[in-house]
């Protein structure tokens, strides 16, 4: 069954209502109003900034009065009409702002102190600069105690660290005993005063020597400022963008148009575009001989690393990562300029994103791929079929084909391990992905691992009344051999329910009951359900206490 219809709006209500599922959506000020405030204090007249974008005053009315719904290209040329930025009109960065500053509420360190949570939409508004502060520096106290309690880990278990420790004390213990001697006793001879000085200076050199190697054995001997993770600064630049970068999918637009091959050939077209017009070859080996890693690159032998136990879906892709460093260097390094990256890492760590972004966007071409999804209704193992595609390239893509407002349905992914680590993160749907806790152990992000290799989905309802639609696959890959130890991940993709009926996913869902469906939070110190028998940590208060 074909969906040729472009899929709806969610409904006006989805994600807001309770402070502890708090949504940026709902809590800040809309994009209409936005443009609204900036068009009058230009002293733009409605009928003036229609004309110049190209649209009718009337429609730009509704815009304005939160009427319709405004993304893309549009959003783009009213910021520049407006000498303005699409952050600042549509409120992405206090939309991120709200979200992280409603996990610091959650913090037990501030049971003492409690924010109330349905205080933090207008804390953001009203004081911007304040909420950006209290998140660094709360980034940076979670970097001190995740520092504190790796130390005092290896403290407590590395053989080195115990011994040292040990030598420490025990040479702390012998210069106060020859110090309490001293004076202790001040009619000893002057020999006997002139051994304890200098075993108190021997000590003392011992221990200042000892202490110097504890700190180079720490790497302790350089500080960070508190500032944000290169990890974030990218995943907020993702963001920022939608995940979606046109320069990058023109480049490999092109390059895609100059290969011609069925996906059964295209890793051998990959190959011999690297080979004859980069001086690139291709070399597999043992994923051992990799140190652990699916491949490697290296650029003064100009040859790429394979694990020969990769399947054919990720040659390709790493093969194709590798043409955008060179057919994509100038788009790639445009983006990692970005003055929001702040650090080398940072910078790099972009740069990786770049040409992973150009990769999909080669195998996977925007137009046919969003075609051929309507086409299945979503169906994520026909699209891996039909695009010889893995599962998470398939999902990662989906989150990317957001060009207008009408394109594909906006997504969110999430991709965690075993123990619930999250590994990568992106929300385009509207809900908010936890950044420094774990996601609800209810969701199937978590059970899809009782069931691997097998597409699980749920109805999800949050506290707010607010309902989702997840999509989940938990797998293991094999380090190549009997003794190489195996790797277990889950992909989750997942939209707001009201888009259940474009997707074969939500065929039989009753999504307008709301007795259907399973009750779920974000995360335990956010979720105000008092019933739920898998909480792990007591729930936070509107007030902001702790239950």
């Amino acid at each position: 069954m074909t969906q040729s219809s472009s899929p709806p709006s969610p409904p006006s209500g989805a994600g807001g209502g309770h402070p502890h599922s708090l949504s940026a959506s709902a809590a800040l000020q809309a994009t209409g109003p936005r443009i609204r405030a900036r068009r009058k204090d230009l002293g733009i007249t409605q009928a003036a900034l229609a004309g110049q974008v190209g649209v009718s005053a009337s429609y730009l009315n509704l815009i304005e009065h939160s009427r319709r719904s405004i993304g893309g290209t549009l959003l783009l040329r009213i910021a520049a009409h407006l000498e303005t930025t699409v952050d600042a009109l549509s409120g992405r960065e206090e939309g991120r702002l709200a979200a992280d500053l409603t996990e610091l509420a959650a913090d037990p360190v501030l049971s003492a102190s409690p924010l109330p949570v349905q205080d933090i939409p207008h804390l953001v508004g009203a004081a911007p600069d304040l909420a950006r502060a209290a998140v660094t520096v709360y980034r940076a106290y979670l970097d001190a105690r995740s520092q504190t309690e790796t130390l005092a880990e290896r403290l407590a278990q590395d053989p080195y660290l115990m011994e040292t420790s040990h030598q420490l004390l025990t040479l702390i213990t012998s210069i106060r005993s020859f110090s309490e001697i001293l004076e202790d006793y001040g009619d000893i001879d002057e020999v006997q005063r002139q051994r304890f000085i200098t075993a108190i200076a021997d000590e003392s050199q011992k221990l200042s020597g000892l202490t110097g190697q504890m700190f180079d054995f720490l790497e302790g001997r350089t500080s960070r400022r508190p500032r944000q993770s290169p990890e974030e600064e990218v995943d907020d630049l993702i963001h920022d963008h939608g995940n979606h970068f046109p320069a990058i999918e023109r480049a490999a637009e092109q390059v895609r148009a100059s290969l011609h091959p069925e996906h059964t050939a295209l890793f051998a077209a990959l190959a011999e575009r690297l080979r004859d017009r980069h001086g690139i070859s291709i070399r597999f080996c043992p994923e051992a001989d990799l140190g652990g890693a699916d491949s490697q690159y290296d650029p003064a032998g100009r040859t790429l690393l394979l694990a020969e136990s990769l399947p054919i879906a990720s040659w390709r892709f790493h093969a194709s990562r590798i043409l955008g460093q060179e057919e994509a260097a100038e788009q790639i390094e445009a983006v990692a300029g970005d003055p929001r990256l702040s650090s080398d890492a940072a910078r790099d760590r972009a740069r990786d994103a770049m040409t992973r972004a150009f990769a999909a966007a080669l195998l996977l071409p925007y137009r046919p791929f969003l075609a051929a999804a309507r086409e299945v209704r979503y169906d994520i193992e026909r699209l891996q079929s039909r695009f010889g595609a893995s599962f998470e390239q398939v999902c990662h893509r989906l989150t990317s084909l957001r060009v207008t407002e009408d394109d594909a349905i906006p997504f969110h992914l999430l991709r965690t391990d075993i123990a619930g680590n999250i590994s990568k993160r992106f929300s385009a749907s509207g809900l908010r992905l936890p950044r420094y806790s774990g996601t609800c152990p209810r969701w199937v992000s978590h059970t899809a691992f009782l069931s691997p290799d097998r597409v699980v989905t749920q109805l999800a309802r949050l506290p707010d009344g607010s309902s989702w639609l997840f999509i989940a696959r938990a797998a293991s890959r094999s380090g190549g051999g009997y003794r190489a130890a195996r790797t277990h991940h889950c992909v989750m993709i997942g939209c707001d329910a009201s888009y259940a009926r474009h997707m074969v996913y939500g065929d039989g869902l009753d999504v307008a009951s709301a007795q259907t469906g399973d009750p779920v939070g974000i995360s335990c110190r956010q979720c105000p359900r008092g019933d739920c028998r898998q909480r792990a940590m007591p729930m936070l208060r509107p007030d902001g206490g702790a239950a």
